[in-house]
């Protein structure tokens, strides 16, 4: 159809019969010129054919037939209803209005029997296809490449998605099938996009006052998919707003618009309108969502009206809120007023003001209000009217407490100004319950201020509680009501008290106590006394706690058990935090206590009484039995003495007399009896006869003779024979051992009792006394562990030994003979005298004691003393009768004579030697020795002449031979009475070696030679080394009695005289032997020797130990320590080290400390490491070089001269040399002229030398590598340098031929 045009089709079996039968299949005219299933060429093509639209194909046959048909086909998509002419190409989306930022798809459809290129998208009117490049679309193809089921058509599809859709989006969308040929392209189909948008007015954020207006504004605009709009408005999220909201629709968009009158503080904040785009049919929806933010500027709170007391505080307050801090000013009327400091809180944004007037006058009165100021806004606040009155209450009721009974009051101070009297109430308050008291207890007296009181007469529990007054004036037109605070009304009792308890007890039991307190404020402690003092031990207090549920607090005090002192007043007393005093009962506390009897009352003595005692407060009567009978004061040998009571005590006695061993054992009952209410107490005991009827005399006496000692024991009629009997000697305690029969004791002892008694005796025997037996003797009777009896009485021993013992006694030349008696006696004597052969009584100016033993006394006899029977008698002032006596029965009167001087002097020493000498006059040779008090020496010669025999010893003064006291001897009782004592003079304190200290130390040495008043005191020399001493000695001091001769001489301890050898040498003269006497003392500065080097030299990483060794008197502390980096001498900075220090050598006095550097770094470099003891003050300072060689890689240019260089560190001074090597290890030297060698400058800050080599002809591959190689030392260590080399190799020159492309290679 159309203008006529003709439209071939390649003859189709499908198309059935087209008037020349199907069995022609080639009936149709070859007109077209390409068989292709689709538009032929033509001048006038039809250019669409819509589905149901109508095509007409025409067949014309190719033979003579001539026959010609038309066959007229619907386009459809339906099966076998789609020609090969039909082609259909759809547009679709799924919204044809895009929300902004979302994405605008559109599908297309191309349905044919054949399939192009590829399909193309247009926007608008452009001619230019979309890029699927293009970032802002996407593009998705498919290409069909098979029919579908009907065999007769292909379906090719295409996807265009718009990216994040905005307004330059908005147009018309076409797509249509690319075939590559003008003629066949032109079938699409078109589909327009919209956008859904909303605007927002006012746009941007607003700031507004309190009470003005401001419209908001959301527009839509409008589009035909979504046909249905709506607009929803909340504040804050919150209710949607439906009031003062208004809409308008013109051509292009749909508003609503929300008037906000009058603003309010309230309607701050964030509003949000919510616009809706919806489908016609309800299928779906779009909304859109826009902001205003709303930020009102006013007063949030106001101040409010204030009725105040006169002289009361006036106190109101502002707060304003906005977008920033807000300067507030006040009013009264027009008068400006000064608040307080504004306080402004950022995350709120409010700022709070307060006026303040501390004391209110009649003049404050008025109306006020606050001025916020928001820089350059004000809003005022509503006015706050002021009233100042003269009324209100000046003392509020305070907390009182009351006992139930009491009149309890409570009492309020109110102003009662002339003409406004007020009218009183009392509220009692529980909670938020007042309750209004009557008003019979309710009293005013009337006064200004005047007094109002609540009365409770008597107080009962029930008026406990919170109470309150209130006073109402009528001021002018006004009822003002003034309250006052709230005050507690406390009733106490004690609903149990202790005089409720009947408090009488007997010993042995126990009493329970209990105090109970009922009110309602809570009990702060409560506490129990005794007789107003403390309980004392047996009381026992069970404090409990308050029950709010019943108002109590019950305490007990427990008496367990009763003691006779448990009696007394009790009290208890419940104390308050709060008001009031404390609450307190007492009682008195009643005990009967009859003090108990002994079991057994055992006695010796032939009268005897029992004494009954009582406590306590009743008055008892009292009686007695003896042996189960009642007795009375007037039977025979019975003696009763009634007590009386006494404050609380009462005492009975009892005597019993003219008892005798002979008698029985007597059981006593004393009995106490009592009324109101009846008791019995009574203590019994049983009285035995037993005890010592005969014990030891006080004093025994024994110069050898025998002592009889003898005890007897009473036991009663009825009484046994001791469980054990024993004797002791100086007895101490039951470990002691008793003294057993043997040689020196003989012990007698009865085997039973006879009259009463029980005796035993002990006989100390004449062979056995010595003094060892005196002593004091006991004798001890044992009836049981708890019963025993004993008597003492004391032994002295008192015996003498005569020396010489000889029958016959001899001695020899004319210096007088000793006799001696020593005393061996227990106690002390009174006196001596000795007699002679004619009887009479010896000169005491003769007698004489041992200078080493007192209780040898001697009598020494001149020549002229007769011969014949000496005695020596001791006195004692106790004891006299009993005294000792010495016999000499036959003395001859010839003595031996030391010879040489008394007193001899020499000083100890190499070579000397002192001679001693005696005699004794005698008819031919005797034998002679000398004794030195412990050996008996012999002599070194003995001669015999002139009828005397003549001895000598020679001493040598040595370490074994000091000297002492020397006798001479005949034999051990023939001596001579003279004596030699050799006195060897020594340096008593000689010089202490060695001598340490530090350099520049002071010490003086002190030298003490021994001496004596009898000879000429020493002079000193003092020599160092060999030489006289420098050094000027002090002036010696001489003791005062001459024994001591002191020498000092000052030395300062340096390097000069640092293991000097000083000597001090004491010369006398007058001696029997010797001269001289020295001691020397070698100095010895205390130092810290450094064992290491000077100046430690290594390279890094090679462990490197330094050591130090002190020399000092004590124990050293060696610390470590180096230079820190900003040391200097006005500020000396040290890093501590750590060393190992050894353990001190006492013999050496040394000790030595060892730095060890494991792997040391140039960082360790130091001119100054020491080694210090602080405490004497010496160190030893060593360096420590560290070498550390750097160079790294370089990236270098062959053939280019280039400079290499090698970084030395750590250095304390310039290298000693720096070599390098090629990689070949051949050393470069200054011959080599391709080379130069640079050592570089030493830099002493920063202790480093850089060393250069220049490689001048420039480097080539094969010098990839060299080592700089430093020595230091006659160490050397070599650091390589790696070299990255560049080169441009060239490619073989080439010929070309112009026009002709060539390649051109650069490696």
């Amino acid at each position: 159809s159309g203008d006529g045009a003709k439209i071939c089709a390649q003859c189709d079996p499908g198309l059935g019969t087209l008037g020349v039968g199907s069995s022609h299949a080639d009936d149709c005219i070859d007109v077209c010129t390409v068989p292709i299933m689709g538009f032929v060429a033509s001048t006038n093509p039809q250019s669409r054919v819509a589905e149901g639209g109508n095509v007409e194909i025409t067949c014309e046959s190719k033979h003579t037939y001539g026959n010609t048909g038309t066959r007229t086909v619907v386009c459809s998509s339906s099966t076998n209803n789609f020609p090969a002419s039909c082609r259909q190409v759809t547009i679709s989306t799924t919204q044809s209005s895009v929300k902004a930022g979302d994405s605008g798809v559109l599908n297309c459809v191309v349905k044919a029997n054949d399939v192009g290129t590829a399909i193309q998208w247009f926007k608008g009117d452009s001619e230019t296809p979309l890029n699927s490049d293009d970032t802002a679309y996407t593009i998705a193809t498919t290409l069909a490449t098979s029919f579908e089921d009907d065999d007769k058509t292909k379906q090719s599809t295409s996807a265009l998605s718009i990216l994040n859709f905005a307004a330059d989006d908005v147009a018309s969308y076409s797509c249509k099938m690319d075939y590559n040929d003008p003629t066949l392209d032109d079938e699409s189909a078109e589909q327009a996009l919209a956008i859904l948008g909303l605007t927002v007015t006012p746009s941007t954020a607003q700031i507004v006052s309190a009470a003005a207006s401001l419209q908001l504004s959301c527009a839509m605009n409008l589009d035909e998919t979504y046909v249905t709009r709506a607009v929803a408005w909340k504040l804050n999220g919150g209710a949607e707003i439906s009031s003062d909201i208004s809409t308008d629709t013109t051509s292009d968009a749909f508003t609503s618009t929300l008037t906000l009158s009058s603003i309010a503080l309230t309607d701050a904040g964030t509003y949000t309108c919510t616009a809706t785009y919806s489908l016609s049919d309800g299928s779906g929806s779009i909304s859109l969502t826009g902001t205003i933010e709303v930020t009102v500027r006013g007063i949030e709170t106001h101040p409010a009206a204030l009725n105040v007391d006169l002289g009361s505080q006036i106190q109101i307050s502002c707060v304003a809120v906005g977008d920033l801090q807000a300067t507030i000013t006040w009013k009264r009327g027009t008068t400006d007023l000064s608040g307080d400091v504004d306080v402004y809180a950022e995350d709120t944004k409010k700022t709070t003001s307060t006026l303040t007037i501390a004391t209110a006058a009649a003049e404050n009165a008025g109306d006020y209000k606050c001025i916020a100021d928001f820089a350059g806004t004000a809003v005022e606040s509503n006015v706050a009217t002021v009233n100042v009155y003269d009324i209100g209450i000046t003392e509020n009721p305070a907390n009182v407490a009351y006992l139930v009974g009491e009149d309890a009051v409570l009492s309020c101070t109110v102003k009662n100004p002339d003409g406004a009297t007020p009218t009183l109430s009392w509220y009692k308050v529980d909670g938020d319950t007042n309750t209004a008291q009557d008003v019979s207890d309710i009293n005013f007296n009337g006064e200004n201020p005047g007094i109002s009181t609540l009365t409770f007469s008597p107080a009962t529990m029930a008026n406990a509680g919170v109470y309150k007054c209130e006073a109402v004036y009528v001021v002018g037109d006004q009822t003002i009501t003034r309250t006052s605070t709230t005050a507690n009304l406390y009733i106490r009792e004690l609903s149990k008290k202790l005089d409720e308890y009947t408090a009488v007890s007997a010993l042995g039991g126990s009493q329970a106590f209990t105090c109970e307190y009922h009110g309602d404020d809570g009990v702060n402690a409560v506490a129990w006394t005794y007789n107003d003092g403390a309980l004392p031990t047996g009381y026992d207090v069970t404090e409990g706690s308050y029950d709010s549920g019943t108002d109590k607090w019950e305490s007990v005090l427990t008496v367990s058990p009763i003691i006779k002192s448990s009696g007394g007043a009790v009290k208890c007393a419940f104390s308050f935090s709060g008001t009031g005093t404390d609450i307190t009962s007492t009682t008195n506390f009643r005990v009967r206590a009859v003090e108990a009897l002994e079991s057994e009352k055992i006695s010796s003595a032939a009268s005897y009484t029992v004494t009954c005692k009582y406590q306590g407060t009743d008055n008892p009567t009292v009686s007695w039995t003896v042996a189960g009978a009642t007795v009375s004061d007037s039977d025979d040998n019975i003696g009763i003495t009634a007590g009386t009571l006494t404050g609380s005590e009462r005492s009975d006695e009892l005597t019993i007399s003219g008892r005798t061993y002979s008698d029985a054992s007597k059981a006593i009952t004393c009995k106490f009896s009592f009324t109101n209410p009846t008791a019995e107490l009574t203590a019994n005991t049983v009285l035995k006869f037993r005890g010592l009827s005969a014990g030891l005399n006080a004093n025994y006496y024994s110069t050898g003779n025998e002592v009889t000692m003898q005890c007897s024991l009473g036991v009663g009629a009825d009484g046994s024979v001791p469980s054990a009997t024993a004797w002791y000697l100086d007895y101490v305690d039951s470990a002691t051992p008793p003294l057993e029969a043997g040689v020196s004791y003989a012990i007698d002892t009865d085997s039973g009792v006879s009259n009463g008694l029980f005796k035993t005796t002990l006989t100390i025997k004449t062979g056995g006394i010595t003094v060892a037996n005196a002593g004091k003797y006991k004798c001890l009777f044992k009836v049981s562990e708890s019963e025993t009896y004993d008597s003492e009485g004391n032994l002295d021993v008192r015996l003498v030994t005569i020396n010489p013992s000889d029958e016959d006694i001899y001695s020899y030349a004319n210096a007088g003979l000793k006799l001696s008696c020593t005393l061996d006696a227990s106690d002390s004597k009174s006196g001596i005298t000795w007699t002679d052969p004619s009887g009479s009584t010896i000169d005491s100016a003769k007698y004489s004691n041992d200078e080493s033993n007192p209780n040898i006394h001697i009598l020494t006899l001149e020549s002229s003393a007769a011969s014949g029977e000496y005695k020596c008698t001791f006195a004692f002032t106790e004891g006299s009768s009993t005294v000792p006596v010495g016999v000499f029965s036959n003395v001859n009167s010839n003595l031996v004579t030391m010879v040489s001087d008394p007193a001899l002097y020499s000083t100890y020493g190499s070579g000397v030697s002192v001679t001693l000498s005696c005699q004794v006059t005698s008819p031919s040779q005797l034998t002679l020795k000398f004794h030195d008090g412990s050996s008996e020496l012999d002599p070194s010669s003995t001669k015999y002449e002139d009828g005397k025999t003549q001895v000598e010893y020679a001493i040598t003064v040595d370490a074994a031979n000091k000297g002492g006291t020397f006798t001479c001897r005949k034999s051990a009782t023939e001596y001579s009475s003279a004596s030699t004592t050799l006195t060897v003079f020594s340096m008593s304190t000689p010089l202490t070696s060695p001598t340490r200290g530090n350099t520049g130390t002071a010490t003086t040495l002190s030298c003490v030679a021994q001496s004596h008043a009898d000879v000429n005191v020493p002079t000193f020399t003092w020599m160092k080394g060999n030489s006289a001493a420098t050094e000027t000695a002090e002036a010696d001091v001489v003791a005062e009695d001459k024994s001591t001769v002191t020498s000092k001489l000052p030395v300062t301890i340096s390097s000069d005289n640092d293991a000097s050898v000083y000597k001090c040498v004491a010369t006398y003269s007058g001696l029997a032997a010797g001269t001289t006497l020295d001691s020397s003392t070698t100095i010895i500065m205390n130092k810290i020797a450094k064992s290491s080097e000077e100046t430690v030299k290594t390279f890094a990483g090679e462990q490197v130990v330094l050591s130090c060794v002190a020399t000092a008197a004590n124990t050293v502390d060696i610390k470590w320590r180096k230079k820190a980096d900003d040391w200097t001498e006005d500020d000396r900075k040290y890093v501590s080290l750590t060393g190992v220090p050894e353990a001190y050598d006492d013999d050496a006095r040394t000790r030595k400390s060892t730095l060890t550097l494991s792997s040391p770094q140039a960082s360790d470099t130091s001119d100054s490491i020491e080694c210090y003891d602080e405490t004497i003050g010496i160190s030893g300072v060593m360096q420590l070089e560290v070498i550390e060689t750097s160079a790294g890689n370089q990236e270098v240019v062959s053939g280019a001269e280039t400079v290499i260089s090698c970084d030395v560190t750590g250095l304390l001074a310039e290298l000693d040399t720096v070599a390098w090597e090629k990689s070949t290890g051949d050393p470069i030297t200054a011959e080599m002229t391709d080379y130069e060698v640079a050592a570089g400058s030493y830099n002493a800050e920063t202790k480093t030398q850089t060393s250069t080599l220049t490689v001048k002809n420039g480097i080539n591959t094969a010098d990839a590598e060299y080592k700089c190689a430093v020595t230091r030392n006659g160490q050397t260590r070599k650091t390589s340098v790696h070299l990255n080399i560049f080169t441009i190799t060239p490619v073989t020159p080439m010929k070309a031929t112009t026009s002709v492309a060539q390649t051109l290679t650069c490696n």
